[in-house]
């Protein structure tokens, strides 16, 4: 099979599966399923006709409408499988997306939480009539820390998508990645070098924890980034193609 034939292919699945809310998992098992069904039949048609667009549109009109496969396949996805994939997409890496705007997504999200939670325990300390001071002490400090809570989330998934994306594309850009990095570490760096700083003194123990705390956070997120990379290498050759060619 030549190369055009096999895009063409792989656009028509992706056509159909792509609108399909699901697990990134579950979309290549479908994409997966469907390309080898279309292969299949192509083969069967190419034995008759030897023209291969000819072939193509047989092939492609035994595997079905693809609105009514995509509506098929949707109905087919459990609720929760629908709700997981709507957290992949939201939090996910498109190729389309700069890491800096999912970083902004992810950030944003994180404060919104956070702050929710913060009003939440403020509320219920309110609403007690006998409730503990350091309840209410507790959501106000929430609400202090939550921009730290934001910006930290937004570099380490930052640094993620860059990592994941270098596996992809090598010519990756490490200017950025070397920007992320140095905010993660640093934003890492302030919690436990503030903790032994109010504790204690700014000594050498400060130094030490803040430094710790931004090795451990830039080891976990190179660590993730890596996993994000094996499984962008799955989903690019389906999700890195262009429809709007054929």
């Amino acid at each position: 099979m030549n190369t055009s034939l096999e895009l063409r292919m792989k656009r028509h699945i992706e056509r159909i599966v792509r609108p399909v809310g699901a697990r990134w998992q579950r979309k290549l098992r479908m994409r997966e399923d469907l390309y080898a069904h279309l292969n299949a039949a192509l083969d069967e048609e190419s034995r008759q006709l030897p023209n291969e667009d000819e072939a193509f549109a047989a092939a492609v009109r035994r595997l079905g409408d693809p609105a009514t496969l995509t509506h098929d396949l949707q109905t087919s996805v459990p609720r929760l499988d629908r709700i997981l994939g709507a957290v992949q997409t939201w939090f996910g890496a498109a190729a389309s997306e700069s890491p800096a705007r999912i970083a902004l997504r992810a950030g944003a999200t994180t404060w919104l939480l956070t702050v929710v939670g913060a009003f939440g325990t403020i509320l219920a300390a309110s609403m007690l009539k006998q409730s503990p001071p350091a309840l209410r002490t507790g959501g106000e400090v929430m609400l202090v820390v939550s921009l730290w809570v934001s910006a930290w989330s937004a570099s380490i998934i930052a640094v993620m998508v860059h990592v994941g994306r270098m596996a992809v594309h090598r010519n990756s850009n490490r200017r950025g990645l070397a920007f992320w990095i140095a905010a993660l570490a640093t934003m890492s760096f302030v919690p436990p070098a503030w903790t032994y700083w109010m504790t204690t003194a700014w000594d050498g123990p400060a130094i030490w924890g803040g430094v710790v705390g931004a090795l451990v956070s830039v080891c976990i997120a190179l660590g993730a980034g890596w996993m994000l990379g094996k499984e962008l290498k799955q989903r690019h050759p389906w999700e890195g193609l262009s429809l709007s060619a054929e």
